[in-house]
């Protein structure tokens, strides 16, 4: 798309798509402004006169329309908000209001392109991505509920695999003993893979890890007969990767993880080099607090 926009050679089109890179990682790196600040510590801090209603106090309300008539809201009180502040793990109630940001970010960069572009000839739709709160993971790993309910659940009626392309799973860690698992599962529905994203992970290390690979192996057994029903016209075994790359520092404390996988969705969703370190991860918590009590991602 970017080469039917852009009159030049190849060097000249690299050194564009550089610049919109850095472009957007200053945005994405860049400190929020000092009011911002003020507004996301007084919602961390304790309160003046405190309660026990003061930690269930809602700061946040995030609502993901799947149609018409169905959607999801989530709600972040001040005691879960209060996991974003330093060396604070990240429980499921934040990774659920993440997910919801993804997705309404992901929506209403759907609808824009449809609205442009829907008359225009040759027009080919938005292909989506839908990121999962983090109870499908559980609900698919206690095997509780049919292939049928979760797809009905977590994809909703007016699932149709030809509109999507990534499915986003937000999962415990290989490392089962970790205070802070959280890790992330890409399941691209084009190619039928399936890519593990964990920030303690040296995605270069040889060999793989024995555990590692015994997961991977479990996470593509559990995942297969689900996206058979998801993806009906493929038939054949799915496979499952570690991220064979190391674009960012390893994660080195118990309290991180989460922050992690949120920096790893961003630059997967946006489509921009994946790099970053621990002073950007300190960064985004703060960023991160702001964007949940506005409810809305920046791009």
């Amino acid at each position: 798309m970017v080469s039917q926009l852009f009159a030049g050679n190849k060097s000249e089109l690299v050194k564009l798509l550089k610049l919109k890179d850095k472009e957007f990682l200053i945005k994405y790196l860049k400190d929020i402004l000092p009011l911002q600040q003020w507004l996301v510590k007084s919602k961390m801090s304790q309160s003046v006169l405190t309660s026990e209603d003061d930690g269930l106090s809602v700061v946040s309300k995030i609502v993901v329309s799947r149609s018409e008539d169905d959607s999801l809201s989530f709600e972040v009180n001040k005691q879960c908000f209060r996991q974003l502040g330093v060396h604070e793990p990240m429980k499921e109630n934040i990774i659920d209001a993440v997910a919801a940001l993804f997705q309404l970010r992901d929506d209403r960069i759907f609808e824009s392109h449809t609205s442009v572009n829907s008359n225009r000839h040759g027009y080919r739709p938005w292909q989506r991505s839908i990121y999962l709160r983090a109870s499908f993971w559980e609900a698919v790993i206690q095997g509780i509920k049919s292939f049928d309910q979760l797809r009905e659940e977590y994809f909703g009626q007016d699932w149709n695999v030809d509109n999507y392309l990534h499915i986003y799973i937000y999962v415990n860690s290989f490392d089962a003993a970790s205070v802070d698992p959280w890790a992330l599962l890409q399941v691209n529905l084009v190619t039928h893979n399936i890519v593990y994203f964990d920030g303690r992970i040296n995605g270069r290390a040889e060999p793989v890890p024995p555990g590692l690979m015994t997961f991977l192996t479990m996470v593509r057994d559990i995942l297969q007969p689900l996206l058979s029903t998801l993806v009906p016209a493929f038939n054949l075994q799915w496979q499952c990767t570690s991220f064979r790359e190391t674009y960012f520092e390893l994660l080195d404390n118990n309290y991180d993880s989460g922050v992690y996988i949120t920096a790893i969705t961003y630059f997967l969703s946006v489509g921009v080099p994946l790099y970053f370190d621990r002073n950007s991860i300190a960064r985004l918590r703060m960023n991160l607090a702001y964007w949940i009590l506005v409810g809305n991602l920046p791009i």
